[in-house]
C-alpha cells in the first residue's frame, strides 16, 4: 500500500475531511487529494504534520514514512521501558542513550528554556562524550547555556523560536556560542558527527526546549525521522506532567 492509500485510510478513520486536514497542517487547497491520488509525494516535514494531526501511533507513523520495520520491536521496547521508569532524570538519560544506540546515531542532547536562555539538560553517555567533557572541555555540561535573544542564529534557539525541525552538517551552528568555534570543531571531530537534526520539545502550552540527534554519516534522516519525531513528542509530554516543568520557561505557541 502506497503513502497516498495509507493516508486516506488514516484520514477516513479519523473522520477528517481533506479540507480540514489541509487546515490542520497548514497546506494549500487540494494538496491532500494530490497526495492520496499519488500525484504528489509529501516531504518528511509534511508527513510529520500529518502524523500529528491524525494522532497516529508510533507504528502507524513509521508505516506512513515507509521505514524498515525490522528494528521497530526494539524501539517499541524502549518506549515500554520508559513507561516503567519513575525517575525523571533517568528517563531522559535512557532516551538519549537507548535511542541513539538502537538507531546507530553518534549522540543526542536536550536543552531547556530557563528565563532568557536555553540550558543544557541531558547528554548521551558514550566514550566520546566522556572524552569531550572530561578531557577536552571540562566545563560541566549542565552549565552550558545560550541567550535566546542575543544568540538567535544558534540552531537550537531557532528550533525553539520557529517550533520546527532543522538539519545541519555544521556542529558550530548547534553549540556555538555555548562553546568557542575551535572547541566546537574539536567536539565534532571527536564525536565523529557528520549531520545533526533538531526537534522542538512542544507541550500543551508551548515550547519547552529542544533535542538534537547527531549522526556519524551524512544523512537527511528520512528513515529515522518518524522515530525521532515520536520520541520528541514523548519527551515533551513528560515535561508537562512532571514537577521539573515548574522551573521551565514556556514560549507560547
Amino acid at each position: 500500500m502506497n503513502i497516498g492509500k495509507k493516508l486516506r485510510l488514516y484520514r477516513k478513520r479519523s473522520g477528517i475531511s481533506q479540507f480540514k486536514l489541509e487546515l490542520l497542517i497548514g497546506s494549500s487547497a487540494g494538496s491532500i487529494s494530490r497526495i492520496e491520488h499519488g500525484i504528489n509525494n509529501p516531504t518528511k516535514e509534511t508527513l510529520a504534520k500529518l502524523s500529528q494531526a491524525l494522532d497516529l501511533s508510533f507504528l502507524e507513523a513509521a508505516e506512513l514514512f515507509n521505514i524498515a520495520t525490522d528494528g521497530l520491536p526494539k524501539i517499541v521496547n524502549i518506549f515500554t521501558q520508559l513507561n516503567y521508569t519513575r525517575n525523571f532524570d533517568e528517563i531522559l538519560q535512557k532516551v538519549v542513550d537507548d535511542i541513539v544506540f538502537e538507531l546507530g546515531l553518534s549522540g543526542a542532547f536536550i536543552v531547556l528554556i530557563k528565563g532568557d536562555k536555553i540550558v543544557s539538560q541531558t547528554l548521551t553517555n558514550t566514550k566520546y562524550t566522556k572524552l569531550i567533557y572530561n578531557a577536552i572541555y571540562p566545563k560541566l555540561f549542565n552549565k552550558l547555556n545560550i541567550l535566546i535573544e542575543k544568540d538567535s542564529e544558534n540552531m537550537m534557539v531557532r528550533t525553539i523560536l520557529d517550533n520546527k525541525s532543522y538539519i545541519t552538517d555544521n556542529i558550530n551552528q548547534i553549540v556555538v556560542p555555548a562553546v568557542t568555534p575551535l572547541v566546537a570543531t574539536i567536539i565534532g571531530k571527536v564525536s565523529k558527527m557528520k549531520t545533526a537534526i533538531t526537534f522542538p520539545l512542544t507541550g500543551e502550552f508551548g515550547t519547552l526546549g529542544a533535542i538534537c540527534f547527531g549522526s556519524h554519516i551524512e544523512t537527511d534522516f528520512t528513515l529515522e525521522y518518524p522515530i525521532l519525531f515520536e520520541f520528541s513528542k514523548y519527551i515533551s509530554s513528560l515535561f508537562t506532567t512532571t514537577k521539573i516543568a515548574r522551573s521551565i520557561t514556556i514560549i507560547n505557541k
